[in-house]
């Protein structure tokens, strides 16, 4: 039996685990959004750059820099607890990942976006900023993705490998699109309102369809049809009614979408600028896919949890 000493150790190494977990597939979300959305859109930003690109550096502070150093610091602390269940080597490897790709941002990739203040996404500016994100940021992200993938499945290896992967994957989507959808809703909303007529069509109208449903669309909805063998193939550490609130949760959020904020906010916004609509999308995102995103996300880190109580059980973290 452990004394109160090692239980107590244990518990503090499982909320580690699931605060570095969670703010790794957060990191890679966001990271994925401004490479691949942001970066892509902002060359045709001109008209009130200055207005825009403010808004930007302001909102990335909070949404992006201080989550990913907490990121490094939860990491950090995890190689510190040493697990017995993961290899601390791995963990190391992890950590060493984020550290490179954190310190890229805040060394070379925060003041570039800075300077967009005063000059804008300039052909300079795009030549020098995306080979060097690509390489030092988003590559050491990818293999901090798959240590962070190897380590979930050690963490719940006491279930099912079908039950274990579609929990794995449904973990992941969530927090990954939170991240996805922190830079969409609390740093490009924002500067929507600023961005001005002249220039707003041809941003619209940057973006590939194929990369916005690869890379935000689909991981965002993915777990609605993940969910329903979950239902039947949890890991047994909760029940199922977990998984059918966790459901319902992302059948409001599809619904919603589809018949008002699509038709409503978006299509329009297709077509023509309007401060009308940027403003409905931004008063009502949050109290009607917000509210519900938060509590989708407390009930999967509980459910993260419970295993991991069923694993301190049987003695194995």
């Amino acid at each position: 039996m452990k004394n109160s000493n090692s239980i107590n150790h244990s518990k503090s190494t499982l909320w580690t685990l699931l605060i570095y977990f969670i703010l790794s597939f957060y990191h890679f979300g966001n990271s994925m959004m401004i490479y691949f959305f942001d970066y892509a859109a902002f060359p045709a930003i001109h008209e009130n750059k200055t207005a825009v690109f403010q808004v930007f550096n302001d909102r990335m502070f909070f949404v992006n820099t201080i989550p990913s150093l907490l990121m490094v610091i939860s990491s950090i602390f995890l190689y510190i607890q040493n697990p017995k269940i993961i290899s601390r080597y791995i963990i190391g490897i992890a950590t060493l990942l984020g550290i490179i790709s954190v310190a890229t941002t805040l060394i070379i990739i925060n003041p570039i976006h800075v300077s967009l203040i005063t000059k804008g996404f300039t052909p300079e500016i795009e030549k020098q900023l995306l080979p060097v994100a690509f390489s030092f940021h988003i590559i050491p992200t990818i293999f901090q993705m798959i240590l962070v993938f190897y380590m979930l499945n050690i963490y719940t290896n006491n279930t099912k490998v079908f039950g274990r992967w579609l929990f794995i994957l449904v973990f992941a989507s969530l927090f990954y699109s939170k991240g996805t959808g922190s830079i969409e809703s609390m740093v490009n909303y924002p500067f929507w309102s600023v961005i001005g007529n002249a220039d707003w069509l041809p941003y619209r109208n940057s973006g590939s369809p194929l990369r916005f449903f690869g890379t935000f669309l689909i991981p965002a909805f993915l777990p609605i049809l993940l969910s329903i063998p979950l239902f039947w193939w949890r890991p047994k550490a909760f029940p199922r009614y977990f998984i059918a609130l966790y459901w319902l949760a992302n059948v409001w959020m599809f619904v919603i979408t589809a018949i008002y904020f699509v038709p409503k906010i978006q299509l329009p916004l297709n077509n023509a600028y309007s401060t009308i609509a940027i403003d409905n999308l931004r008063t009502y995102d949050f109290p009607l896919r917000g509210t519900v995103a938060l509590f989708m996300e407390v009930l999967l880190a509980w459910m993260f949890f419970k295993i991991g109580t069923q694993k301190l059980k049987e003695s194995e973290l």
